[in-house]
């Protein structure tokens, strides 16, 4: 299996993998049908999309009855913690802590939000 690279993920391709990931499986038609609501992209440009993900390693594509069916590669949530682990890993040196005190140190929280966040590190705590 075709690992996906280190790096960013570009806005355009998260709206595709979204879209992937709640087809589960899809032609670049389905995918071009289905994103008309967030994009009004033309099929060329959506099929162009799908065959930079597929060598970036994102998206897989398979032949089926002579039709070529896109599927990502990453579930959302392996996705989004192998892009927050590259964005800690490359702008605060691998801390996390540094990371999320910067993150909290400029949030505007609602006391509702606070508890909920003290919350999880509780619970996570735990564990």
């Amino acid at each position: 299996m075709v690992r996906p690279r280190s790096g960013g993920v570009q806005p355009t391709e998260w709206d595709i993998l979204s879209t992937l990931w709640d087809l589960g499986s899809a032609t670049a038609g389905e995918v071009t049908k289905a994103i008309q609501t967030r994009r009004s992209w033309a099929y060329s440009t959506v099929k162009t999309l799908l065959k930079r993900m597929v060598n970036k390693g994102l998206v897989r594509a398979r032949l089926r009855d002579r039709v070529w069916r896109f599927s990502p590669v990453l579930s959302r949530e392996e996705l989004r913690r192998r892009q927050w682990e590259h964005f800690v890993e490359t702008a605060f040196d691998g801390s996390v802590i540094a990371a999320l005190e910067f993150l909290l140190s400029g949030a505007r929280l609602t006391p509702r939000q606070r508890r909920t966040l003290k919350g999880i590190v509780k619970a996570k705590s735990r564990r």
